[in-house]
Order: C-alpha cells, then structure tokens, then sequence
C-alpha cells in the first residue's frame, strides 16, 4: 500500500485512504487463530438469522461486506486441507516442518519445547486430523451454509480426513521428494474399496 511506484492509493483521497487502510488491516487481523470461534458464531449467527427470515416469508438479511471478506481471507489462510489429498499432503509437510523449527529453536534457547512443535514426540499426521477435527470442519461447514457452492471443495476436505488416518508419518516423509502424486498413490489404492466419496 505504501509503494509510490505501484501507487494502487495514490488517487485515494484522506477519508477514503484511512477507510481502505482500515478495512485491509481488519481483513488481514481476521487470520489471527484466536478468533477463530468467534468467527464461526458470527457465521451461525447470521445463518440462523437467514433461516428465520425465510421462515417468515421474509426476504434473507445481507451479509456484512467487511465480514464477509474476514470469512474469505481466513478460509483462503486454512484452504490447504480442501484440496487435493497430494497437494494438502505437501502442505502439511510445509507447516509442520515450520512448527518443528520452532521446537528445535526453543530447546537451542533452553525453553520447553511447545508440544505440537516438539519432532521427537508429535506426530505430523495427528497435527493434520487435529486440525481438521478442531479448527477447519466447524469453520468450513459452517461457511457453506452460506455459500453452497462450496460443498465439492467440502467433501474433499472430508475425504481428506480419512485418508489421513490411515496415511503414516513415515510416507508423509516419503512425500516430501516424490513425484507429484507420491506414496498417497499406495494409500488411495488401499482406500478404492471405502464408502467415502471423493476418497480417489
């Protein structure tokens, strides 16, 4: 926003620059994992409003524009798990790789290691089920109550979950130099016969 040479606000006048400016900050603030509960109430609150409004005959409420791009951004910050089992798989290698980092960081400073980031006791693939149990399924089936069409990537995140319990550390390690669709190859395999869809 600052970089005279792209100038994207140079034609802003004051008011607007500091709404825009205002407006960016709070988009961005949204990601903060910490309101993250918050933001799935506000979800629900506005869906049982709809819900009720229908129910009266009435027409549905609008969906707060600046909420609606919070939600946006934080679902684009936790995607990683709606897509595809061999990109999300990259992605959990990416992230837990970052968390064991800091736990090697910690111990060098002579602090506990945080146990999610501790490499010699946390599972790689128990981080992936946590996360999707306790942070992106209420978030994500929440979102689509209000946009429907969001219910393929959904399911993929679903079928996700299963994959990821039956998947092991030692092939997510295996993953992390293989071809573009690595040792999950073996594991769909296993999993054709599965009654989850969107599994392979």
């Amino acid at each position: 926003m600052v970089d005279q040479d792209i100038g994207i606000l140079n034609k802003l006048n004051t008011v607007d620059y500091w709404e825009f400016r205002s407006q960016v900050m709070k988009t961005i603030l949204a990601t903060e994992i910490a309101r993250h509960k918050e933001y799935i109430a506000k979800m629900q609150e506005h869906q049982s409003k709809v819900e009720k409004a229908l129910t009266l005959g009435a027409s549905a409420p609008a969906l707060n524009k600046q909420l609606e791009m919070e939600m946006l951004i934080k679902a684009a910050d936790i995607s990683n798990v709606i897509k595809p089992f061999h990109v999300a798989s990259r992605w959990a290698i990416r992230v837990t790789d970052e968390f064991f980092l800091q736990g090697d960081e910690e111990e060098v400073r002579g602090m506990a290691r945080t146990p999610m980031c501790n490499r010699a006791t946390q599972s790689r693939v128990a981080l992936q089920l946590d996360f999707i149990d306790f942070v992106c399924a209420p978030f994500f089936d929440s979102l689509a109550k209000i946009y429907p069409q969001l219910h393929e990537p959904i399911q993929t995140m679903h079928a996700n979950r299963v994959l990821w319990k039956g998947y092991p550390d030692a092939a997510l390690e295996l993953d992390r130099a293989g071809p573009e669709r690595p040792h999950s190859i073996d594991v769909l395999s296993r999993l054709r016969g599965s009654s989850c869809k969107g599994c392979v």
